[in-house]
């Protein structure tokens, strides 16, 4: 249920127009030409015991106004990205992505040896919120996107932004409220991670207050200067962690935005769409590989999990093909094919007594894998947005997913296999950006969950590639591909988890006509 309440809190979005059609105008009049390109740079505090601060500079839109102070339905502020809709009382609904890159910075500290990587994540949310003078109210409900902590953190924020000729202020205040599966994650200790020094800790829900202050400053009619600083008081649950040593983090930003239409013009024209009606591709993967899997004995209890790349010996880093075919349909509607296959093979001998099912493999025993992946995704897109400056829009498909693992003992006694073959339904969304005519920066993203029947799992790729024309036959590219899938089964062939990850670069080239 908590899954679906980005949706439904966002269909007021939907319904304040009088129409479909007036909603498409309203979506597809967007300038991107409204905003500044710039860079930033960003430091904060790390929370974890021995951990360094962490600074990084990334690319960023910025407009002169913020957002506090528009109606515009895309919203970019804070690190959020999403849709929003401002009535004219002053309600906003709306829902919001955004990066969380919460972990640790340098695992080789000594009070962080040994524990699991906390792992970046995208959280997605509603928002809600009410613009009063002087007083904004809002608040946002995100949620794992990944599964990775499938917790829940709520941010209630009080501002009063303040709008001069010269730019704007906006201070303000926050409680955060993180819930205990969010906080066990992040600053919890399992009875695995548990050493003499560090012992096993279960983290509850807290509280945090946040303090800020954001400025954004019109150096000129082109140039913005933007930035904010901020302090974070952490809750009890989490200072009484012992891998954090930490009960107040402080953070600072500060970029350099340039705004001179440097967007292709929005006003489209029939020559302008340079996305052929069919294109093939055929890219090079550079696949990093993370698998895991265990299957339970047949009186249901579970076996040991088994790393197919350390306890197996199975190639941690492979190259493989991945080929892919698009169909368009008019301006708004096309359909997608692509295809890959992994085959792994490995010899090795088992380091510590493990139990397959019911196959117990003593240390020492030399033991043969096979293991192969191949995964086939169909999706249908349709173009919110769809002009020679850019492309927005939603998807929503199928992956087919056939995966297997048999592991054979020496003695040919213990054989055990595990297989997985099913659809697996994904929604998902894509955009586009058209960087001068020959060049276009393309980014996808598709999600599953399940909890039915005998299946239980979650299932994530993403994709970011930039693209150059080469004229009308074709194109060449670079980008990087992600894919994670997690599914329990109590189904007969599988009969137990699996937990795969993928990810690595990708070179293509693709023909079109």
């Amino acid at each position: 249920m908590r899954r679906t309440l980005p949706a439904i809190l966002a269909l007021p979005l939907m319904s304040q127009l009088a129409s479909a059609g007036e909603l498409m105008d309203y979506i597809r009049n967007y300038d991107l030409n409204n905003y500044a390109l710039g860079l930033a740079v960003t430091t904060s505090q790390s929370p974890y015991a021995g951990d360094d601060n962490g600074t990084w500079g990334y690319p960023y839109l910025s407009s002169f106004r913020n957002a506090a102070f528009t109606d515009d339905w895309l919203l970019i502020n804070d690190g959020d990205l999403g849709a929003r809709w401002v009535s004219d009382n002053g309600w906003v609904l709306g829902a919001v992505g955004r990066i969380n890159a919460g972990g640790f910075g340098n695992t080789e500290s000594e009070e962080l040896q040994g524990l699991e990587e906390r792992q970046w994540t995208v959280e997605l949310g509603p928002v809600i919120g009410w613009r009063g003078w002087p007083l904004h109210l809002e608040y946002k409900l995100y949620m794992d996107a990944f599964s990775r902590d499938d917790g829940l953190k709520g941010e209630f924020t009080l501002s009063f932004p303040a709008e001069y000729s010269w730019g704007y202020l906006v201070p303000y205040v926050k409680l955060v409220r993180q819930d205990s599966d969010y906080n066990n994650y992040y600053y919890g200790v399992s009875a695995d991670e548990a050493t003499a020094s560090r012992e096993e800790y279960s983290a509850g829900a807290s509280s945090n207050i946040v303090a800020q202050f954001r400025v954004g400053y019109a150096i000129s009619e082109r140039w913005l200067l933007t930035g904010y600083i901020a302090s974070e008081w952490l809750g009890s649950s989490i200072q009484d962690s012992p891998i954090v040593d930490e009960d107040q983090l402080w953070s600072f930003n500060l970029g350099l935005a340039y705004n001179a239409d440097i967007f292709q013009p929005r006003t489209y024209s029939g020559e302008a769409i340079r996305m052929p009606r069919f294109e093939f591709q055929v890219g090079a993967y550079r696949n990093n590989i993370d698998s895991k899997f265990f299957r339970n004995s047949s009186d249901g209890s579970p076996s040991d999990e088994i790393d197919g790349e350390e306890a197996l010996g199975l190639d941690e880093q492979q190259t493989v093909l991945q080929f892919d075919a698009i169909t368009r349909i008019g301006l708004y509607h096309r359909f997608e094919l692509s295809y890959f296959e992994l085959s792994r093979k490995a010899a090795t001998d088992i380091t510590a007594d493990v139990r397959i099912g019911d196959a117990p493999i003593s240390a020492g025993t030399a033991v043969e894998t096979e293991s192969s992946a191949r995964i086939t995704r169909l999706a249908y897109a349709y173009s919110l947005m769809n002009d020679s400056q850019k492309e927005l829009g939603v998807m929503a498909g199928v992956h087919l997913t056939r995966y297997k693992t048999e592991v054979t003992a020496a003695d040919a006694i213990s054989n055990v296999q595990s297989k997985l073959s099913t659809p697996l339904p994904v929604i998902g969304a894509f955009g586009g950006l058209h960087l001068g005519n020959k060049m276009r920066l393309d980014a996808k993203v598709q999600i599953f969950r399940m909890n039915f029947d005998s299946y239980e799992g979650s299932l994530n790729f993403l994709y970011l590639g930039l693209q150059r024309l080469l004229g009308d036959w074709g194109s060449a590219g670079i980008g990087y591909n992600y894919y994670s899938l997690k599914l329990d089964s109590s189904n007969e062939e599988l009969n137990g988890s699996v937990d795969v990850q993928q990810h690595g670069p990708i070179i293509f080239v693709s023909a079109h006509f």
